[in-house]
This record gives structure tokens, C-alpha cells and sequence, in this order.
């Protein structure tokens, strides 16, 4: 995989076709598989308006969240939550097509988006929560070299239930050796 085909880009409106399709049209099996309630038809007005809010109002509230592109083409995104300004967010990763999870993307874009979370929002320290059972993104910390710092129970609105999870932490002083390790496996 050349790290160069990959680009992780503030998410802009044209992506959320994308984003939305992924939580509301993804096979509800997987969705549960990795722990998240598929979201209701119902639900997509909502979510349309609190994306245009956002976008509405990232000149005085920037939004912590990463396209994910192979070449042109629209893989993922790197989100955020629990955001406090100039200090620390909990990333996740969610990758829109199926038939490109296990290419090794999410091992170079991780490490795009950790190096715009901490170089644009002044970060202190980024989190990752990440579920057990979700094997994916729990490989992608290992070729990284990153250990849990500790276990935890997360019980968030988007879960069907408490999921037990591995808690990463990356700070600015990490960086270099995980750029190293991200360009290893780019190279291969």
C-alpha cells in the first residue's frame, strides 16, 4: 500500500453521502458486530441537520473529523468525540467500504490523522477506546507499537451495550516513531 495514495482531508459536505450511507445503510449485522445500533430511517433528518449545523458553525468550532481517501476514492473517516479543545479527543475510525478493510489503509491514515488532530487542534493527548472484539482497529495499534494504558467499560448512546474496550493513548512526543512504523508498512 503507498502511503502516498493515501490522504486523510477535513470532511467537507460532499462526504457525507458517504458517512450517512455507512451508518444507515451498512448491514446491520456488522454495525452490531462492532458494537453500534444501526441507525432508524427516522433518524437521518437529524443527522442531516446536525451535520449542517456543524458545518455552519466550524469557523468558531472546528469539527475533529477526517475523510479517508485512496486516490480519489472515499474510504473512511477519522472521527472524534469527548473533544476538548487544545487538550484531548477519542479517535475512531469507521471505513465505508467493506471491500477495502484489511488493505492496510487504516494503518497509514491513523497516523495522517493523529499527526492533523495534534498539528491543527493543539492537542495534548488522543485517546482511543477501542472494544475487544473489534480486531481490526485492535491490529492497526499493534503494527503501530501502541499498548493499552488501561481497560474500561464505555456505555455511549450509539452502542447496543456496554462494550469492554482497550484504552490507547498517543501524545505529540509519539509521533515520530509511529510515522516511522506507519512508512515500514506503507513500503511493503
Amino acid at each position: 500500500m503507498q502511503s502516498r495514495s493515501i490522504d486523510v482531508r477535513h470532511i467537507q459536505p460532499a462526504d457525507l453521502p458517504d458517512l450517512k450511507k455507512y451508518f444507515f445503510e451498512s448491514p446491520p449485522e456488522f454495525l452490531r458486530s462492532i458494537g453500534l445500533k444501526p441507525m432508524l430511517p427516522a433518524e437521518a433528518a437529524d443527522f442531516d441537520l446536525r451535520w449542517q449545523q456543524r458545518f455552519a458553525d466550524r469557523q468558531q468550532n472546528p469539527i475533529p473529523c477526517l475523510t479517508v481517501f485512496l486516490g480519489d476514492e472515499r474510504v473512511g473517516v477519522h472521527s472524534s468525540t469527548h473533544y476538548q479543545a487544545g487538550h484531548s479527543l477519542i479517535m475512531h475510525a469507521h471505513f465505508f467500504r467493506s471491500d477495502r478493510r484489511g488493505q492496510g489503509i487504516g494503518t497509514i491514515s491513523y497516523v495522517k490523522a493523529l499527526d492533523i488532530f495534534f498539528g491543527e487542534f493543539g492537542l495534548q493527548e488522543i485517546l482511543f477506546k477501542t472494544p475487544r472484539q473489534n480486531r481490526a482497529p485492535m491490529r492497526i495499534k499493534e503494527k503501530l507499537g501502541l499498548l493499552p494504558i488501561a481497560e474500561e467499560v464505555i456505555d455511549w448512546p450509539a452502542l447496543i451495550a456496554p462494550l469492554e474496550t482497550h484504552v490507547f493513548r498517543v501524545t505529540p512526543d509519539q509521533m515520530p516513531e509511529l510515522r516511522r512504523r506507519a512508512d515500514s508498512f506503507a513500503s511493503r
